[in-house]
């Protein structure tokens, strides 16, 4: 964090891509987890909607790694909910397809459209939590997986039809 602000003092590129041209500090910071250096970065006006060459958004990389505090300050500064990556995965898509049920709520609450399909495989959120398992120590788990779906099948409006 405090290296952070010493290179944004010094005039850093706050959205600055590197030579390969692809994720932005904040990107960077979302997909790690890293708050206080997320809100900093916003503060010094990094671009929240950025995508990287496959169309991940720092929100997207956030919800990746299942980051309740990361995912609500992106969503506080404007944050599209419903950005697509190259593949057509939402940021709920990503939450559900990590078993991040927290995460998916928070979308949910914050109105993301729970209908969405990926490009080629026309996956949901709700195929995406019913397909992939989580694995725990080793074991699978699937109480992540029925909490999610009992959550999502208890808000009327948001069923999947």
């Amino acid at each position: 964090y405090e290296l952070a602000q010493v290179l944004l003092a010094m005039n850093a590129s706050v959205d600055d891509r590197g030579s390969k041209g692809d994720c932005t500090p904040l990107m960077e910071a979302s997909s790690g987890g890293y708050i206080d250096i997320v809100k900093l970065l916003l503060e010094n006006t990094a671009d929240v909607n950025s995508q990287s060459q496959a169309g991940n958004t720092a929100l997207i990389y956030a919800c990746c790694g299942g980051y309740e505090d990361v995912v609500e300050v992106l969503l506080n500064h404007g944050a599209d909910i419903e950005a697509h990556n190259e593949n057509g995965h939402t940021p709920l898509m990503e939450a559900a397809s990590g078993g991040h049920v927290n995460v998916a709520k928070m979308l949910l609450e914050r109105g993301a459209c729970i209908n969405s399909h990926s490009n080629e495989f026309k996956e949901s959120a709700l195929t995406l939590a019913c397909y992939k398992g989580m694995e725990v120590n080793g074991l699978q788990s699937k109480n992540i997986r029925c909490t999610m779906l009992t959550f999502i099948f208890s808000i009327p409006e948001k069923r999947p039809v």
